[in-house]
């Protein structure tokens, strides 16, 4: 997780989380439509389908990922912006399976690292 998450130089700590530098060098937040297209663009290069995926695939991943490591239902509902229990439709699917695809594209994205 080391490579996949770190401080961007320049950053201040009331900035959004997810920052990138643009074309022009300034910080830019990443905004859903920014992360589709960057999604998009390597997956394209990896010889995948890119509309086979979409944004919403990390929010089911995500949220089976953290249940897997122990984050209590109740945060994780907060992080996911869910305000009902829907957030039990995306637990529903093995997260044993789930951890299993999230491993082996962790391996393929680290020979691109």
């Amino acid at each position: 997780m080391a490579l996949a998450f770190r401080q961007t130089q320049g950053a201040l700590p009331n900035q959004s989380a997810f920052l990138y530098r643009d074309h022009t060098g300034s910080l830019a937040p990443l905004t859903y439509p920014k992360f589709l297209g960057k999604l998009r663009s390597s997956l394209s290069a990896l010889g995948a389908n890119p509309s086979a995926y979409a944004g919403h695939s990390f929010r089911r991943g995500g949220a089976s990922y953290l249940l897997e490591c122990g984050v209590p239902l109740d945060l994780i509902k907060i992080m996911g912006d869910w305000k009902s229990d829907s957030v039990f439709v995306y637990l529903a699917i093995n997260l044993q399976g789930r951890l299993t695809v999230m491993n082996t594209m962790k391996k393929r994205l680290r020979t691109l690292l």
